[in-house]
């Protein structure tokens, strides 16, 4: 037997009522579901698809985008125009309604599971439900095709709104639900004071490297990247047959400076190769780029990881250098890979990871 109630917070929030709110839902929902056979996640502060979600809820029926709102009252909701609670406008975050960014934050999450090779029937239906923190009365002006994907709650009825959301074709089982929970990089983010699970390991181990088994005993995981012992080397000079130099370039693949330098003049890089294999290196694109490109093309190197197993990786510090991304996101990406026998990471992405483990321990 295995489940229960696992928060994750992907960043702190900025404003106090977001982390009031998502604290106080985390605490409900551990209090519900803690005793479950089953599995319920609370994911806080996720980007995905070039959006940012307050929340994610996955449970076997459903993956839900929920958005928090410090309003109250009777709420006018429509699909032209704002929104308004006691005829005082509800700001739609960086959208202009609530509607606009609900719509955006719900196909982002559909279509970023999507990139992430998600299980086409779990994510057929992607519901979106609107959580205001104070009581609500309702004026849903929404027409009945919204209606049914944007929902609307408050604090007081979020438990009940929760069990109601259902998926016919979401059918996850514990070990998906973890899967999926690793597709997402969910590792170094769990919340361990407002989470309560347990886990059966002689099930789970045996069929997925368990995010729950792993994240539940920080020592063994620790231990696990301090063995870590397949460093990309700092300097290298020459490869071995069927090793990949894995480097990062700039938008117009000039393969002139640092790790893209050396891929050019010592192991066949073309010049004008922004990504993909090219002599015997992969290039990714940074210099120029932003972060969410970075991301899919780790995804699509990933997959040809996956197809050409008979090779050895050396993955450089991709980003990390005049391309500006920051070692921790850029470590992120890469985190799926720590169990991959034929691929080499710097040392300072698994620092990174020892030292979130490490932080996450102490808060």
């Amino acid at each position: 037997m295995s489940g229960g109630f696992i928060a994750f917070r992907c960043a702190n929030y900025d404003t106090t009522p977001e982390r009031e709110q998502f604290r106080l839902l985390c605490k409900k929902m551990k209090t519900k579901y803690s005793k479950s056979n089953r599995f319920y996640l609370m994911v806080g502060n996720y980007n995905i698809y070039d959006s940012e979600l307050d929340a994610i809820i996955i449970k076997n029926d459903a993956i839900i985008a929920v958005e928090f709102k410090n309003y109250g009252g009777n709420i006018v909701a429509t699909e032209n125009g704002e929104w308004t609670a006691n005829g005082v406008v509800i700001k739609g975050g960086s959208r202009k309604t609530v509607y606009q960014q609900a719509r955006i934050n719900h196909a982002a999450l559909k279509n970023g599971l999507k990139e992430l090779g998600i299980n086409e029937e779990w994510i057929k239906n992607i519901p979106t439900l609107i959580v205001f923190d104070k009581a609500i009365s309702i004026d849903n002006q929404l027409s009945g095709r919204v209606q049914t994907w944007l929902h609307i709650t408050d604090n007081a009825h979020f438990l009940d709104k929760i069990e109601d959301l259902t998926c016919a074709s979401t059918d996850m089982s514990n070990i998906d639900i973890i899967n999926l929970a690793i597709r997402l990089n969910l590792n170094p983010h769990i919340v361990q004071e407002l989470s309560d699970f347990s886990t059966d390991e002689s099930s789970t181990r045996q069929e997925s490297n368990d995010i729950v088994s792993v994240e539940s005993d920080d020592d063994k995981l620790t231990a696990l990247l301090k063995s870590y012992d397949r460093f990309t080397p700092n300097h290298i000079f020459s490869l071995r047959p069927q090793q990949i130099f894995v480097f990062g370039t700039d938008k117009k693949g000039s393969q002139r400076y640092g790790a893209a330098g050396t891929a050019c003049k010592k192991f066949g890089a073309q010049v004008g190769v922004i990504e993909g294999q090219t002599g015997s290196c992969y290039a990714l694109p940074t210099k120029g780029f932003n972060f969410v490109d970075l991301e899919k093309a780790v995804r699509r190197f990933k997959e040809y990881v996956d197809s050409h197993k008979q090779n050895i990786y050396l993955v450089t510090a991709v980003g990390c250098g005049h391309a500006g991304f920051d070692v921790v996101d850029v470590a992120g990406l890469f985190k799926e890979f720590v169990s991959y026998e034929n691929v080499m990471l710097p040392k300072i992405f698994i620092d990174e990871y020892i030292s979130s483990i490490n932080n996450n321990t102490v808060e």
